[in-house]
Order: C-alpha cells, then structure tokens, then sequence
C-alpha cells in the first residue's frame, strides 16, 4: 500500500506541473493549484518505504511517470578525489549526465521531481536551459536563476561527495550508468543515505523555509514546494 500511494503521489505533482505551466501559458490564477501542490507537499515521504535500490550496486533506478519507458538512476558517491576533472568532463559533454551536490538535497524524490519536470519540458521543447542534464540541475532551485542553480546544486572543484543522476532508456541501464560510475574516484553509498550527507541549515536558508512550516510538514515536503511554483511567483 505505501508503494501505491507514493505512485498516486509523483503522479499528482506530475499533474500539478503540467496544470501550473497551462494556467500560466492562460494568464489565469494560479493559488488554487499552489494549494493543491501544498497539501500534496504535505504528505510525509517516507523513503524506506519506496526506494528501490538495487542491493547490489546500491544505486536506485525508477522510471518517469510519465514516460515510463524512461528511466533515471541516482548514484551517490563521498570521498571524491576528482571532483575537478568530473566538472570538466560534464562542461565539454563527456558525461552524459547531471553532476549534483548532494549537500543540497534533503531525499532521492527531490531529484525524481527535478527530472520528471526536466524531461516534460524537454519532450515539448520548452527548456530553460541547453541540455536535459541542465535543466534537471536548474530544477532543483527555488530561484529562476541558472547560474545561482549551478552554483548550489552543481559540483564545484573542491566537493568531495557527488550524485550522479543519468536519464536513459531500458536497453542501454547498465552501459550508460557504468561508464559514468567508472569516472568517479570514490566510495559509493546507497542512494538512501543521502540524507547524511545533507546540510540542513544551508537547504532551510536557501529555500526560505521557516520553523512554522515543518511543524506541519517535512522539510522535503517544503523544498518540493517551492519547486514546484518557482515559474509562477
């Protein structure tokens, strides 16, 4: 039953994405659909519950809910020694895929919500940014600022940690997830323990989340908030 009504849940943000971009494209308002986002935001995501990581290769892989035929993996990597030569080979286009801080994100499902997004508005061809590893990177910020969003939620020289997020299809997983984890030199952690790595005073400043609201909700349930209306305050 948790595994359903986690699906319910990815598929009404979904949904709510789409409803937020349609009612902007008609100028109309804007607050009914924010309260809905809000009291989905609500519901506490419980990730022991929905993850599925792969026991051996401790990365986790899920499809898009809207393109099921797609995938994304997440793999999680600290002690990273090549941080530098990892950013330079994402700039020149040697990865195919997104290179994120995980200091900056509290769950996995922040990242399901930033592709999920980034791959819709890759299939209409309505991008902010030049590539689907971009914009999955810009989707993760409150702001519309994607050079702010590639400050916070890039990897820089000096991480030591990094996630590897890689969009792809079911035939080709395992080459395009390898030839990546193959570049990293570091140790590799379940996806699930990403919250260790998380600083959490750095992710409530950013997000502007105030004490009040996690008395009612999750710092997660907060932070996917405000992703979710960014293109529309």
């Amino acid at each position: 039953m948790a595994e359903i009504d986690t699906i319910m849940q990815v598929n009404r943000g979904v949904w709510i994405f789409q409803q937020l971009e349609d009612r902007l494209k008609m100028k109309l308002g804007w607050k009914h659909l924010y309260n809905q986002w809000f009291h989905l935001a609500c519901f506490r995501h419980r990730s022991t519950e929905w993850l599925n990581v792969d026991a051996i290769n401790m990365h986790l892989t899920q499809s898009l809910e809207l393109y099921p035929d797609t995938k994304v993996t997440q793999a999680l990597f600290k002690c990273v020694k090549n941080a530098a030569e990892l950013k330079q080979k994402a700039v020149e286009g040697k990865i195919n895929g997104a290179l994120i801080n995980p200091t900056m994100l509290v769950s996995p499902f922040q990242v399901m919500v930033a592709a999920n997004k980034a791959f819709h508005l890759h299939s209409i061809g309505n991008m902010k940014t030049r590539s689907l590893n971009s914009e999955i990177i810009f989707n993760l910020s409150p702001t519309n600022s994607i050079s702010d969003a590639f400050k916070r939620f890039g990897i820089s020289d000096r991480d030591d940690s990094a996630l590897v997020v890689v969009v792809h299809g079911e035939d080709n997983e395992l080459q395009a997830v390898s030839d990546i984890m193959a570049m990293v030199d570091g140790q590799q952690l379940p996806v699930d323990e990403i919250s260790s790595l998380s600083d959490l005073e750095k992710i409530r400043k950013l997000y502007k989340v105030t004490p009040q609201e996690e008395t009612c909700g999750t710092l997660l349930d907060a932070v996917v908030c405000r992703m979710a209306i960014k293109d529309v305050m």
